[in-house]
């Protein structure tokens, strides 16, 4: 596919999409870092509390948050990082760090949490699990009811096969939508968006999550039914004792 598209457009164009796209990404988190240094003066009393809406403690973590997603987003679809970077990274802290976002977004959604604090290291690139994680607490909130619950799991996964041995499986769960059959085996390629989805998006997120998955060790699926609603769930590989 990216051979035939690169016959379509030419070598040329795409070599400037591609510029673009890694200078969108890099405007993106420089915007990103402006926030944060914002929020930072703010934190330390540069200007009087009293005389600080406190809703914008709450809107510029969201907004910074969403800055970096979005240029890793853009960076990381032409230029994934190699495996050398992978790191030890706490699973269970990281979930707890996204959850937070997500629970500023909408206070009236139920996140339920079902995991233990000392689920064991993975190895992997930290934040391209923590673009993972809100790409499919993203799809959760966007294609439920509100106010609907959205459970994410975490545990030692217990797959028969021996590629499963040593991971752990993390889900995020949510009722009332429903992925067919035809639709799940589609639903992973790049720029593919379902029949009669009226949310915003490119058609990028389940795609990019699933190659950051897999340059990882991982694997990501989904499973869904009518009266159950829809899981994602990926597997990563623990660190080694």
């Amino acid at each position: 596919m990216e051979i035939l598209y690169e016959a379509a457009i030419g070598p040329d164009r795409r070599l400037v999409e591609r510029d673009f796209l890694v200078q969108l990404s890099h405007q993106l988190l420089s915007y990103a870092a402006t926030v944060q240094a914002l929020a930072d003066l703010l934190g330390k009393g540069h200007r009087s509390p009293e005389h600080i809406p406190p809703e914008l403690f709450q809107i510029l973590p969201l907004l910074v948050r969403d800055l970096e997603v979005l240029g890793y987003k853009a960076l990381l679809l032409e230029n994934p990082v190699p495996a050398a970077t992978h790191l030890p990274v706490n699973p269970a802290r990281l979930i707890d760090e996204t959850i937070e976002i997500f629970s500023l977004r909408d206070r009236d959604r139920p996140l339920i949490k079902n995991y233990p604090s000392d689920l064991p290291h993975i190895c992997g690139n930290e934040e391209q699990i923590r673009i993972v994680l809100d790409n499919l607490l993203s799809n959760a909130f966007k294609y439920s009811p509100p106010k609907t619950s959205i459970i994410i799991a975490a545990e030692r996964y217990k797959g028969l096969s021996e590629r499963c041995s040593g991971q752990i499986i993390i889900s995020v769960t949510n009722s009332g939508s429903f992925v067919s059959q035809d639709e799940q085996a589609l639903i992973f390629n790049k720029f593919y968006r379902g029949k009669g989805v009226d949310q915003p998006g490119q058609g990028l997120g389940l795609y990019l999550s699933r190659c950051l998955v897999e340059m990882q060790g991982g694997q990501l699926e989904v499973e869904s039914s009518p009266a159950e609603g829809t899981t994602f769930w990926f597997t990563l590989p623990v660190i080694a004792a």
